[in-house]
């Protein structure tokens, strides 16, 4: 079972505020094509861009 440290190194991934819990790998399709999804989750809330509102 892969650990939280384990999944950041094998996907290079700096990001402090993602964490991985057991069995966060699954299988499945995606358009048509067989993928593996990574489940995590973040720590925070992150604020709505004001930016992106103009573009709605």
């Amino acid at each position: 079972m892969p650990t939280t440290n384990d999944m950041r190194n094998i996907l290079d991934i700096q990001d402090k505020h993602l964490t991985f819990f057991g069995n966060c790998v699954t299988k499945g399709d995606f358009k048509g094509r067989k993928c593996n999804f990574i489940d995590c989750t973040l720590s925070y809330v992150p604020e709505e861009c004001s930016r992106r509102l103009q573009y709605l």
